[in-house]
């Protein structure tokens, strides 16, 4: 997002497994049900940080997101509160 973005949401992944496959693809589907710009951001060693397509099941494995790592939500649109939300909530209590 090249932008600042206009909400954002943080997510501590607690799963055992991390984000991994089947996880990453319901929470890439709960992203596509909004029309805007969602990205995904995991912090890594220091202050360096990497980011990715929400709705790109491919860029969001490639963050490789490991359990008790917390990753931040965000958007260009006001209107993507909800879907934050409810993904946040998912990535929580990934089963």
């Amino acid at each position: 997002m090249s932008t600042a973005p206009a909400i954002s949401r943080m997510a501590k992944i607690t799963a055992y497994h991390g984000l991994h496959m089947r996880p990453a693809m319901e929470f890439t589907l709960l992203c596509r049900s909004h029309s805007g710009n969602i990205a995904i951001r995991k912090f890594g060693l220091g202050n360096s940080s990497a980011s990715a397509d929400a709705k790109s099941i491919v860029e969001v494995l490639l963050l490789c997101v490991g359990p008790n790592e917390t990753v931040v939500l965000e958007s260009d649109s006001e209107t993507a509160a909800p879907v934050l939300d409810k993904a946040c909530r998912f990535l929580e209590n990934i089963p």
